[in-house]
C-alpha cells in the first residue's frame, strides 16, 4: 500500500474528472524534473575534466589540476571514470528495471537521487581533504552510476501507468526533451562553478540533486489507482470483458477481472480494492521475444555510444582541437543539447501522425551520418566560425540525441505494452531497463575508446568510428523498418472504400468499377428471379 502523501492529498480533493488531468500533468512535470535532474549530475564529470588534468596550454598556478589526473595519462584515467560510471549503470540497469516494476516507484526514486546527490558531493569533498587516491573516486564514481541506474526505469514505468496510447509519441517525444535540458543546465551550471572551482561544481550540483528528492517523495503519485482512478484504456477493457463474461467468454486481465463484478457499483470502491489481483512478473524471456525488442536493444547501443561521446567530450574537444577557452567550450556545447531538445519533440509528433516509429527513428540516425563528415572535415580545414559552429552543433544534437532518446522512451513504453505481454503492467520498467541498460553498454564502450583514440589517433579518428557507429545503429533498423511499411501496406490494401447509397448502379446500368466492401454480404448477389 502505497503511502499518503501531499501529491495524493491534492488530486483527492479534485473531482474525476479534473484529478485525472491534473494527476497526468503531475506525473508528467516531476518526473521531467527528476530526469532533468538525474541527467544534470553526470555533467560535473564532463565539464571539469580539463581542469581536473589540464593541458600544456590551460596549466596555470590559478588551475594546476588535481592528481592523480595531473599525470601524463590523466586523459586515459578520467576516461576510465566515464567507463566505470556506465559500466556500472547498464550492469544494475535490469536488476533497478526489475525492482521498479514492483517497489514503491516514488519512494525508490527519491532514495536514488539522495544517493546521486551525495555521490557527487562526496566526489568535490577530495579537495577539501585532500584526497588524491585513484581508488577513492572509481568507487564513488562506481556506486554514483548504479544509483543513477534506478532513475529511468522508475520514471517511465510511472508515465506508463498514466498515459495511453493515443498521442504517446508526442508526449514522450516533448518528455524526453528533459534529457537536453537537463544537459543543458548541468553544463551551464557546472561551467559557472568552475569560477570557484571544478570541486564547486560536484557539490554544488550533488547538493541541488538530493533536494529535488523531497518534490518526488512528495508529490509523484506513482499510479492511478492510488487516486481512485481507472489506468488508460482500462475502462473500456472493463466493458468489453464484461460482455465476454454474459456470453460465458474467458477473461485474460487479472487486474480487470477485480474490477468486473463491481463495474455498476461505486467506481472508486472498485478501484480500492484493484490489489485483490496481483499481476505476475513477466519473465525475461517471454520480453525478448517481443518482436523488434532484439533489434532495438542493438541500435541503441550503437546510438547511445555516439551519443554519450558528446555528452562527455564536446566541451573537451571544443577546447582542445577548436581552441576555445573552458568555460565557453562548457556553455558552447549546450546548442548539441538544443538540436535535441527539438529534435526529440519533432520525432515524437512525426511517430503519432505518420503511424510508424522504425521508419522516422532510421532516417534521423542516417542523417547523423554526413553531418558528423562535415562537422569534422570543417573542422581540420578551415575556421569555424561561432555562428557557422553552433548550426552544426545543432544538427548534430538534432540527428545524433533523437533516435537515442525515443528509442529509450516511446520504444520502451510501446514494447512495454505489446499485445504479446498480456496488458501485464509490470513489463514496462523492466523493458525500459533492457533497452536502456544494453545501450549503455555502448556509453560503456565509449569511455574506453574516445580517450584513447583521441589522443594516440587524433579527433579525425574518432569522427570516423562515431560516423560507423551510427551507420551500424541505422542498419540495425533496417529490418524494423521494413516491417512496418509492409504492415501499413497491408492495412492499405485491406482499405476498400464503401459506397454511398447515390453511388450505386441503378438496376439494369453498368456498374461504376468502385469497390464494395469485402464482407460476405456485400460481395453476394441475389439469384435472378427470387
Amino acid at each position: 500500500m502505497a503511502p499518503t502523501m501531499l501529491g495524493h492529498l491534492i488530486l483527492q480533493a479534485l473531482p474525476a474528472t479534473p484529478r485525472k488531468w491534473t494527476g497526468k500533468g503531475m506525473v508528467l512535470a516531476v518526473t521531467y524534473l527528476a530526469y532533468a535532474t538525474a541527467t544534470a549530475a553526470r555533467l560535473p564529470y564532463s565539464i571539469c575534466k580539463t581542469n581536473l588534468s589540464p593541458d600544456a596550454k590551460n596549466r596555470s598556478p590559478t588551475n594546476p589540476g588535481w592528481a592523480p589526473f595531473t599525470n601524463p595519462d590523466g586523459q586515459v584515467l578520467l576516461g576510465t571514470l566515464d567507463t566505470v560510471f556506465m559500466a556500472a549503470y547498464a550492469a544494475a540497469m535490469p536488476f533497478m528495471g526489475g525492482l521498479a516494476d514492483r517497489w514503491n516507484q516514488p519512494i525508490f526514486l527519491s532514495v536514488a537521487l539522495v544517493l546521486v546527490g551525495a555521490m557527487l558531493v562526496l566526489f568535490g569533498l577530495a579537495h577539501a581533504f585532500e584526497i588524491h587516491a585513484y581508488w577513492y573516486f572509481v568507487l564513488v564514481t562506481l556506486l554514483g552510476g548504479t544509483a543513477q541506474s534506478i532513475c529511468y526505469p522508475c520514471v517511465i514505468s510511472v508515465i506508463a501507468k498514466w498515459c495511453g496510447q493515443s498521442n504517446m509519441g508526442l508526449i514522450l517525444g516533448v518528455w524526453s526533451s528533459c534529457t537536453p535540458i537537463g544537459t543543458i543546465v548541468g553544463k551551464v551550471g557546472s561551467s559557472a562553478a568552475l569560477a570557484t572551482g571544478w570541486w564547486m561544481a560536484f557539490i554544488g550540483c550533488g547538493v541541488g540533486t538530493a533536494c529535488l528528492a523531497v518534490v518526488v517523495a512528495l508529490f509523484l503519485v506513482s499510479d492511478p489507482y492510488e487516486v481512485s482512478l481507472l489506468r488508460p484504456g482500462e475502462a473500456r477493457r472493463i466493458a468489453a470483458q464484461a460482455h465476454l463474461e454474459r456470453t460465458d467468454s474467458p477473461l485474460s486481465s487479472p487486474v480487470g477481472t477485480s474490477f468486473l463484478h463491481r463495474q455498476h457499483s461505486d467506481p472508486e470502491q472498485a478501484v480500492g480494492r484493484h490489489r485483490q489481483v496481483e499481476e505476475p512478473p513477466v519473465p525475461l524471456a517471454t520480453i525478448l521475444k517481443v518482436p523488434g525488442m532484439i533489434a532495438f536493444c542493438v541500435a541503441c547501443f550503437f546510438s547511445k555510444l555516439a551519443y554519450y561521446a558528446f555528452v562527455f567530450w564536446l566541451p573537451t574537444y571544443l577546447d582542445q582541437a577548436l581552441h576555445y577557452p573552458q568555460q565557453k567550450a562548457g556553455t558552447f556545447s549546450t546548442f548539441f543539447d538544443m538540436g535535441g531538445f527539438t529534435g526529440g519533440i519533432l520525432g515524437g509528433l512525426l511517430i503519432d501522425r505518420l503511424k510508424m516509429r522504425a521508419p522516422v527513428l532510421i532516417v534521423f540516425q542516417l542523417a547523423s551520418v554526413p553531418l558528423l563528415f562535415f562537422y569534422d572535415y570543417i573542422g581540420r580545414t578551415m575556421t569555424l566560425s561561432d555562428p557557422v559552429n553552433a548550426v552544426m552543433l545543432f544538427a548534430l544534437g538534432f540527428t545524433v540525441t533523437t533516435p537515442y532518446s525515443l528509442i529509450t522512451s516511446v520504444m520502451s513504453t510501446y514494447l512495454g505494452k505489446h499485445p504479446s505481454l498480456n496488458g501485464n503492467s509490470r513489463a514496462t520498467g523492466t523493458v525500459t531497463a533492457i533497452l536502456d541498460g544494453v545501450g549503455s553498454f555502448g556509453a560503456v564502450l565509449q569511455g574506453l575508446v574516445i580517450g584513447a583514440i583521441s589522443k594516440n589517433f587524433g579527433w579525425n579518428a574518432t569522427f570516423i568510428m562515431l560516423m560507423c557507429f551510427s551507420f551500424f545503429s541505422a542498419l540495425c533498423l533496417v529490418r524494423p523498418t521494413g516491417q512496418e511499411l509492409r504492415d501499413r501496406r497491408q492495412r492499405r490494401a485491406m482499405e476498400v472504400p464503401i459506397l454511398s447509397a447515390s453511388a450505386l448502379p441503378n438496376e439494369g446500368s453498368e456498374g461504376s468499377g468502385t469497390s464494395l466492401p469485402l464482407s460476405p454480404p456485400a460481395m453476394q448477389h441475389k439469384p435472378q428471379g427470387s
